[in-house]
């Protein structure tokens, strides 16, 4: 068991939580005296533990595994000592993808006739949701449920199902089976989410779907707006796909052009969640709100 005069200290592990929040001593701190002070804690807590608690990447310091664990642990329990004082009115930090909060927590959000909770959301692929919450930088997401692990606490949170959609000028017939006799489909595809988009032109292939790729996108958002220019087709959410005049825009709903659905997680950081009475109640709200 560590001693606390080797270095280890609220007042460093204060510090050490910051900085890891931050990115950097200098963004922690303005002061020059400060960052000199913040430098020396974390090197103390270092020698303390025996560990290596963070590396520096350019101007920033990542922390470790060990840095990440240390940092869960201390800002659960300083999180959790602030909630018995004067932050209880602060809101709850939810991070999740930008279509995952558009189209799944927002409504169900609003569904809460009462909430007990302030919420604030935050836009995050799911790789950089479970970093946050390892950190201590959100306190929920909702995320991809096969990017879990054991380090998580989590609830089923629904599913991202898609559709084929395109503009009735571009196609034969001006009907969703004009998709398989249009000599080329210009279209927008999702960039930064490799597997799904694999998955969408193996499907083109398989069905001999002459895709045209115009342009690449980085939310589902985007490509709901390009569609919406119809000059394009695109594979997006079906809670996207009711937005678009059926008059004017076809719905391919061929069972074989599906692409599998994204099953979805409520997450919490077991570790952060054991000492936070107050994220625990947040949790089940939010999870009452999803189903």
């Amino acid at each position: 068991m560590v001693e606390i005069q080797t270095g280890l200290s609220l007042d460093r592990l204060r510090t050490f939580c910051l900085v890891v929040k931050a990115g950097s001593i200098a963004a922690a701190t303005a002061d020059p005296n400060r960052q000199s002070l913040f430098s020396r804690q974390i090197k103390e807590l270092e020698e303390a533990l025996g560990k290596k608690l963070v590396q520096r990447q350019g101007k920033q310091l990542k922390p470790t595994a060990e840095g990440l664990e240390l940092a869960a642990l201390a800002g659960g329990f300083f999180t959790g000592l602030d909630e018995l004082g004067s932050d209880l009115k602060k809101p709850i930090l939810l991070a999740g993808g930008e279509s995952i909060i558009r189209w799944i927590v927002l409504p169900a959000l609003s569904r809460l006739s009462n909430p007990t909770f302030q919420w604030s959301l935050r836009s995050m692929r799911t790789m950089q949701v479970m970093e946050a919450l390892r950190s201590g930088a959100v306190d929920l997401g909702v995320v991809r449920d096969d990017a879990l692990t054991d380090e998580f606490i989590s609830k089923p949170a629904g599913e991202i199902d898609y559709r084929w959609v395109f503009p009735r000028k571009l196609l034969p017939g001006r009907t969703a089976a004009g998709i398989y006799d249009a000599p080329r489909l210009p279209f927008a595809l999702l960039s930064g989410d490799g597997k799904l988009a694999k998955q969408v032109m193996e499907v083109a292939t398989r069905h001999q779907l002459r895709l045209d790729v115009r342009m690449e996108l980085e939310s589902f958002s985007l490509l709901l707006e390009a569609v919406k220019t119809r000059s394009v087709g695109a594979l997006i959410p079906s809670k996207a796909a009711v937005e678009l005049p059926k008059d004017e825009f076809a719905v391919a709903n061929d069972e074989a052009l599906a692409v599998p659905p994204r099953l979805l997680a409520l997450a919490a950081y077991a570790k952060t969640y054991n000492f936070r009475p107050r994220l625990r109640r947040a949790f089940e709200e939010c999870n009452r709100a999803l189903r």
